[in-house]
């Protein structure tokens, strides 16, 4: 009742919608789907839509079935559905840097490891709680030097590449992947030679 496969003929009253399978790692696809946001209810009818400022202040969002973070910049931002998970990001750390580390191959080990939501077979889960447990950005150490620039600005400039690809491309090559590893691993003071092994081993 509340979500249209299309556009409505008559789109008064309806807004574009997003949902979990329109955004993937460094990519925020254009929604196909249409919610109608202030629905007729009748008697015993329910539902929750917020107005659309908080939706399109939502900077980050994140996939909520998945067996490990995936997320994206919230490009075009609209309505999303109770499929994706709504980031504010974090203090101190611009949003590319954060999706840089939310789509880490280390993130994903660690939430792997640590939830057994994530290990279902049929419908994984990332939760709000199980991104609380990550290991915080380490805002302090994106002024590190790492390979001649900064954690901050290496991130930065990998994860546009990152983005551009998954627009183009829809996926992003091991290289570019390599370049955001290395400078994440580096922040947790862990040898950035391990990214190779890592991103192979979370695949």
């Amino acid at each position: 009742k509340l979500i249209a496969p299309e556009r409505p003929a008559d789109a008064a009253g309806y807004a574009p919608v997003r949902e979990g399978r329109d955004v993937a790692a460094y990519l925020c696809r254009t929604p196909r789907k249409w919610l109608w946001t202030a629905p007729s209810l009748l008697q015993g009818e329910y539902c929750r839509v917020r107005p659309a400022r908080f939706y399109r202040s939502v900077p980050i969002v994140l996939r909520q079935t998945a067996d490990r973070p995936i997320a994206a910049r919230h490009r075009e931002a609209t309505y999303f559905r109770n499929s994706l998970l709504a980031c504010a990001g974090v203090d101190g750390a611009p949003d590319t840097v954060v999706v840089a580390f939310l789509n880490s191959a280390l993130y994903a080990l660690l939430h792997r490891t640590a939830s057994e939501d994530a290990k279902q077979k049929t419908f994984p889960q990332v939760k709000i709680r199980h991104l609380r447990a990550l290991p915080a950005v380490p805002v302090r150490a994106l002024d590190r030097v790492f390979d001649g620039s900064t954690v901050g600005d290496a991130l930065d400039a990998a994860v546009q590449a990152a983005e551009a690809a998954a627009r183009v491309e829809a996926q992003v090559s091991l290289d570019v992947l390599e370049r955001i590893e290395r400078p994440v691993l580096f922040a947790f003071d862990i040898d950035p030679d391990l990214a190779p092994a890592l991103l192979e081993t979370m695949r």
